[in-house]
C-alpha cells in the first residue's frame, strides 16, 4: 500500500501511498522525475487489463498503458520486469516467460525489441508437460548500459526434485525443492545490438 523511497544507507527517505490499489506488483521503476512505473494490475476482473502504470510523487495514477493479450494458456501472465535506460524518457522491460526485452517510450509503444532464443529457454510446450518453465526472473541496466538478465531454467535431473501432491489436494510452496527444480542462469546483453556478451549457468 505505500512507495518507501530509500538512500544508500536503506533508511526512508519519502513515503507515499497511491490512490489506486495494485494487485500482484511484479516491478517497480523509480523514475528521474520523482514519478514511478508500476507493473502490476489494477482491475482483478479483467483478465485483459493494463498491466503498467505511471504514479507521480503524489502517488496519484497518470497513466495505465499496455493491455495483456487473450492468453490460450491460463498459466501464462503478462508480467514484466523493469529496468532503467540510458535513453531519458524511456525504459526496458521484460516479459517474464518469454526471452523478450524492449525498449519502451514512458507512454508504453515499443521502440525496439530483442528475442532471445538460448536452445535452454523453452518458451512453446503442451500445458500437460510436467517439466518447470524456464522464465526470467530480473532485469537490469549496469552503469556500463549493458543490460543484466537473471534466469531460471529446468535443472538436469528436475524429475528428481518434482513433487506430485496427493489426489485433490494442491502442493505447497514450502514442499517444492526449488534449488533442486531449476539452474539460474545470468546473461548480459548489449542492448545497442542485441549480442550476448556473456553466459553463465549456475547448477
Amino acid at each position: 500500500d505505500r512507495l518507501v523511497r530509500l538512500d544508500a544507507d536503506l533508511q526512508p527517505v519519502s513515503t507515499v501511498r497511491p490512490t489506486t490499489i495494485f494487485y500482484g506488483i511484479d516491478d517497480m521503476l523509480p523514475l528521474a522525475d520523482g514519478r514511478v512505473l508500476i507493473s502490476g494490475i489494477t482491475d482483478m476482473q479483467d483478465p485483459l487489463t493494463e498491466r503498467l502504470h505511471l504514479v507521480d510523487s503524489t502517488g496519484t495514477l497518470v497513466s495505465s498503458m499496455v493491455r495483456a493479450p487473450a492468453q490460450t494458456d491460463p498459466r501464462v501472465r503478462l508480467n514484466f520486469l523493469l529496468a532503467s535506460s540510458a535513453t531519458p524518457g524511456t525504459f526496458w522491460s521484460a516479459q517474464r516467460r518469454r526471452y523478450l526485452l524492449e525498449h519502451r517510450a514512458l507512454d508504453g509503444r515499443v521502440l525496439r525489441a530483442l528475442e532471445l532464443t538460448p536452445p535452454w529457454f523453452e518458451l512453446d510446450r503442451s500445458a500437460r508437460d510436467p517439466a518447470p518453465w524456464s522464465s526470467v526472473q530480473s532485469l537490469r541496466m549496469h552503469r556500463s548500459g549493458a543490460l543484466w538478465v537473471g534466469l531460471r531454467t529446468k535443472s538436469a535431473d528436475w524429475e528428481r526434485y518434482r513433487v506430485d501432491p496427493p489426489s485433490g489436494r494442491e502442493g505447497r510452496a514450502a514442499d517444492i525443492d526449488y534449488d533442486g527444480l531449476y539452474d539460474s542462469v545470468i546473461e548480459i546483453v548489449d542492448p545497442a545490438t542485441g549480442s550476448l556478451l556473456a553466459s553463465r549457468r549456475i547448477p
